[in-house]
């Protein structure tokens, strides 16, 4: 879907590019086809086949634990050595007053929609919530966001928030941030949001109404307690090594509290399936986590924001590198966005980058290389980059980060 309102886009701004283009259109029903076809691809029974070809049994059906050593699938028992729960999460739906006799999709119905709705009130500004948002948007629906942090994308440097709410803003999408919603409603087919803010009470009408407030783990029926296992509201329990308070049985993805990332619940699933046959086992690591938004433009970061620094009094420095002065931004007609690097204050490694515009997603795993790597920022500054790439934009900003922090010290002596 993404995919599809990024050509669509592209399409529309045809003459930008010397291009004449006729009866530019799109069929909704169509783009949901061509999603669904991608997913078979890489699910169901190609990815059955995969296992099965690896001598992985595959059953399926709605499992419950009988004993430490024994679920049921179906009505049909299977014992176990070791185990690994990977249930993952479902749509959080917050209890807001009126909102199931008004009505509403979330993520799961959203994804599966053959009508593109005229308008849609979106409540979060999290990365679900900023993606549909760019989604409906660029096929022409009014969007409405309603986030209740001060900023969208709240888990995001400051600077990218704020710089991701103009760029939505003038592509026509209501924002409204620091807004506490009382309650929802329908009446005539036309669905309400009341929320107040600084500003006062506001309503706010649309055809449809996105619930996309996060996401909650999936534990419900496995009778995890009753065998002895602990859980929270954020999830299992688990040690550094992934492992529950039943020794034999680990956890991981969306139901352990932490990053409910694809990446990482790839990396936690690896590691529990290691640490449950391993002698020596592994702790978690998650000090270079990466993360992306799909929004229009796009959002990337690695480790920390500008305000963790602050709030851990680190000694540090920052350097931007704006988009506008890159040649490919020009020629691709994306100049909007910018590099921001954090490095702490002799150099000695980088810490943090966040990245906002065209291809930020793909632009952030040279940060993931070097922090993993604790690459220092001057050995990071040397390294050349290809002319008119976007990558180009990373070269610069540590080529800029290196002399910001070598003026600093000059300074300091």
């Amino acid at each position: 879907m993404l995919a599809s309102a990024a050509a669509f886009r592209a399409l529309k701004r045809a003459t930008e590019f010397g291009l004449s283009t006729n009866g530019i259109g799109f069929d909704f029903s169509k783009i949901i086809d061509r999603k669904d076809w991608i997913v078979s691809q890489i699910t169901g029974p190609r990815m059955r086949k995969f296992f099965e070809d690896q001598g992985i049994a595959v059953i399926e059906g709605t499992a419950r634990f009988r004993s430490k050593h024994e679920i049921e699938v179906s009505g049909r028992a299977i014992t176990f050595e070791k185990a690994v729960i990977a249930t993952g999460s479902t749509p959080f739906v917050p209890p807001i007053e009126g909102i199931d006799k008004a009505g509403y999709i979330t993520s799961n119905e959203a994804i599966n929609l053959r009508d593109l709705p005229d308008s849609i009130i979106i409540i979060g500004a999290s990365g679900v919530g900023l993606e549909f948002g760019a989604i409906f948007e660029s096929f022409g629906a009014k969007v409405t966001i309603i986030e209740n942090a001060p900023t969208i994308a709240p888990k995001e440097d400051i600077d990218i928030s704020l710089a991701l709410s103009r760029y939505m803003n003038g592509r026509g999408i209501d924002i409204h941030t620091g807004a506490r919603i009382t309650e929802a409603m329908r009446e005539n087919g036309v669905k309400s949001v009341v929320f107040e803010s600084e500003d006062g009470e506001k309503t706010v009408t649309a055809q449809e109404i996105l619930v996309a407030t996060g996401r909650r783990p999936l534990l419900d029926g496995l009778n995890l307690e009753e065998i002895g296992i602990e859980t929270s509201k954020k999830g299992v329990i688990v040690n550094a090594y992934l492992q529950t308070t039943v020794d034999n049985i680990f956890a991981a993805g969306d139901i352990v509290p932490g990053f409910q990332l694809a990446q990482a619940a790839a990396y936690e699933g690896d590691l529990a399936g290691l640490n449950a046959f391993s002698e020596k086992k592994t702790e978690a690591n998650y000090r270079v986590m990466p993360r992306v938004t799909w929004s229009y433009p796009e959002l990337s970061s690695v480790g920390i924001t500008e305000n963790d620094a602050k709030e851990q009094g680190l000694d540090y420095v920052t350097q931007k590198f704006m988009f506008g002065g890159l040649a490919r931004a020009f020629a691709d007609g994306e100049q909007l966005g910018f590099i921001k690097a954090i490095a702490d204050a002799d150099g000695n490694e980088l810490i943090g980058l966040h990245a906002i515009g065209h291809h930020a997603d793909e632009l952030i795993h040279e940060a993931v290389i070097a922090m993993h790597s604790r690459v220092k920022v001057s050995e990071l500054a040397e390294a050349i980059h290809c002319e008119l790439t976007m990558a180009e934009g990373i070269g610069n900003v540590f080529i800029d980060l290196h002399e910001t922090i070598e003026q600093r010290k000059k300074m300091a002596a």
